[in-house]
């Protein structure tokens, strides 16, 4: 925790310096070329503001794992919501915030999540039936409001099966659909731990495959210990702090390689039964590059953490 609050520190400060070659300077240099600049910079002071209450939630979602890992009790399935839940907010933030894309296609993302806020208060309101009637009307003025909003900046949305919801948005050829495919989203930003999305929707959908890894029945134990959780979990914790710390890099331009190094250091010692023999642990630069050409260990569960 201490480790992301400096980090935030320091990204804020390189976020006014709005260094060259950084997302965020090239977002500003796109608002401020554009007719509609002063909506564009609504729309992206307002992600910023989501951007911190998320960072504040991976922040909570964090103390409560850890509270969990510390206690007493046997907590297996627990600690992996949570850690599910923390990816997503780190793979939302990572989404929006991506160095790789176009400055259009951040403000399509940005303005996408926003609308998609919008468009679900009233799949909110309709779920109360009868209770939530009066609300029903505000809520699609609401919509049409933002539409309209979006429309005039020189969005253009695809509207989904029911009109007044929307599909994917684009802006100035750049398209991206309203709702994040999070699954997607893993295999992009996260290096190694991409299984780790599925493993927690196991968890909590309590499919029979997951069970028995963590669950016990009358006469048998379940096959992961405590510490194989604690290990799960935390391991999965680092490459998300990774993921975070190079979408701030890429958008603020701020230095992580401390961030990253000290991460590996605990990866390593985390995975040490894993790295005991001859070969090297890997850099923290090079960790999940897969080596060229694949070994027949390629497979191996801590192939990611050794050099070929």
């Amino acid at each position: 925790m201490a480790d992301s609050v400096t980090l935030m520190s320091r990204a804020l400060a390189a976020h006014h310096e709005d260094l060259p070659g950084t997302a965020f300077t090239n977002l500003n240099a796109f608002i401020s070329a554009d007719a509609n600049a002063e909506i564009l910079a609504g729309i992206c002071e307002v992600s910023l503001e989501s951007l911190e209450r998320l960072i504040r939630m991976c922040g909570d979602l964090s103390s409560s794992i850890a509270v969990l890992m510390e206690s007493k009790e046997f907590t297996a399935v627990s600690p992996m919501v949570l850690e599910r839940v923390l990816g997503e907010a780190v793979l939302r933030i990572c989404y929006i915030f991506d160095v790789a894309i176009p400055p259009a296609r951040m403000l399509v993302r940005m303005a996408a999540y926003q609308l998609e806020a919008v468009e679900d208060q009233l799949h909110t309101t309709e779920a109360f039936g009868k209770d939530g009637i009066d609300e029903v009307e505000a809520d699609t003025a609401q919509i049409h409001n933002m539409h309209a909003l979006l429309a005039t900046a020189g969005f253009e949305r695809t509207p989904a099966r029911r009109d007044i919801f929307t599909a994917s948005l684009s802006l100035q050829g750049q398209r991206d659909n309203v709702d994040m495919n999070a699954t997607d989203a893993y295999k992009r930003y996260i290096k190694v731990g991409q299984w780790q999305w599925a493993t927690g929707s196991g968890a909590i959908h309590s499919r029979g495959w997951f069970l028995p890894n963590v669950f016990g029945a009358r006469s048998e134990l379940p096959v992961s210990s405590r510490d194989d959780v604690a290990v799960t979990v935390a391991l999965s914790v680092l490459e998300l702090s990774d993921s975070f710390a190079r979408a701030a890099r890429g958008f603020t331009g701020v230095d992580i390689d401390g961030i990253l190094r000290k991460n590996h250091q605990r990866r390593l010692g985390l995975s040490g039964p894993d790295i005991g023999h001859d070969k090297q642990a890997v850099h923290y630069s090079d960790y999940g590059v897969k080596p060229e050409p694949l070994g027949a260990d390629s497979n191996s569960i801590g192939a990611s953490f050794r050099r070929p």
